[in-house]
């Protein structure tokens, strides 16, 4: 699978499961001293299995996802190394499956690359972090968007913000100069939107307002009486439509003007 600078439109039939534990968690760079009080701290770190870097494995009824997830894998590698880029999208389907079209119209003069991979958990994108899949040029912005297939799979509130966190701190560490825009977990089907509420209320306190800024899109996705406004994603309530993708797409080129990084 080719990886574009922009985002590569890819159709996932199945899902891939890139889970599993790794001996050891992450070690990145602290929040400021005046964020560390509301992040997700690292006290609890070592024995949360979203904080471990962690590749494998994908389900046993789908053994061809493992070829097909290394693919995925390897051209991001090669989109990583290009550039340099002056934004990097992090994060799972959602992020995978951007447009190029809408990519480009709001975020094209930045030089964007998308480095979503569908199914990806936090402990993915650590491993994807420590491996090395991220520009080497230090990007001028990262937006940061995942953590829905942790409380779909049945990790708490608490245990998916903490992998949020840990992510902030290592994509800190690779790029120090970068403004970090971390964006809600969205409304989804099949996990309660209480629980998606704590979640990001668990790791919002992550932004700084220096080097880590919060969106908060939640209210974008829902209908006044407070439901999901379906007219914004796919059929499976979870992967964004055009429409909710140019929703998102503008709340994020916003945000990043209001904080400087555009």
């Amino acid at each position: 699978m080719k990886v574009r600078t922009f985002s590569p439109r890819a159709a996932i039939a199945a899902a891939l499961w890139i889970g599993g534990a790794a001996a050891t968690a992450m070690t990145a760079a602290a929040l400021p001293a005046h964020a560390a009080g509301s992040c997700p701290g690292t006290a609890s770190l070592a024995s949360a299995p979203s904080v471990q870097p962690a590749p494998s494995s994908v389900p046993k009824s789908h053994p061809d996802q493992v070829a097909y997830w290394e693919r995925l894998i390897a051209a991001q590698r090669r989109a990583a190394a290009g550039g340099p880029y002056g934004l990097v999208f992090l994060g799972d389907s959602i992020t995978e499956q951007w447009t190029p079209q809408i990519m480009q119209a709001h975020f094209g003069a930045m030089r964007p690359v998308d480095l979503g991979i569908p199914y990806d958990r936090t402990q993915n994108v650590l491993w994807r972090l420590k491996e090395g899949i991220f520009p080497k040029a230090p990007p001028k912005a990262v937006v940061l968007l995942i953590g829905t297939n942790n409380l779909s799979n049945g990790q708490g509130p608490e245990e998916t913000a903490l992998g949020v966190a840990e992510i902030v701190r290592a994509v800190r560490a690779k790029a120090p100069p970068a403004k970090i825009l971390l964006v809600s977990i969205l409304p989804r089907t099949n996990v309660p939107l209480d629980t998606i509420r704590r979640t990001n209320e668990a790791f919002a306190g992550c932004a700084d307002s220096a080097s880590v800024h919060y969106l908060d899109a939640t209210a974008l996705f829902l209908r006044p009486n407070g439901g999901q406004n379906m007219s914004l994603y796919q059929e499976d309530g979870l992967h964004l439509g055009p429409a909710g993708y140019e929703a998102l797409s503008t709340a994020i080129e916003a945000k990043l003007r209001a904080i400087g990084a555009v």
